[in-house]
């Protein structure tokens, strides 16, 4: 048995995560992380639609740490390529 602080606290998660990847990673898919997190949150009513909003916040943070994951690869190897720091 769950009580409604705890179902909440996963949208709140997801939240505070966003606020996190806008600040410090990935500004654009944090942001949708935000719309998203805070549309599970004004869903205490229909926990279906809450969890499905949450679901769809943490996959944006996973796509959001990928994409910036994936940019500062091709960065790191780009500056192994010898003559790129004119470019960098």
């Amino acid at each position: 048995m769950t009580s409604g602080s705890a179902q909440s606290a996963n949208p709140l998660a997801a939240l505070i995560a966003g606020i996190f990847l806008t600040v410090c990673c990935n500004p654009v898919v944090g942001i949708v992380m935000i719309v998203l997190a805070a549309l599970a949150l004004n869903k205490t009513d229909d926990s279906r639609a809450e969890a499905r909003l949450t679901r769809a916040a943490w996959i944006a943070f996973g796509i959001g740490v990928g994409i910036t994951l994936l940019i500062a690869a091709v960065a790191f190897l780009l500056g192994l390529v010898p003559g790129m720091e004119t470019y960098l």
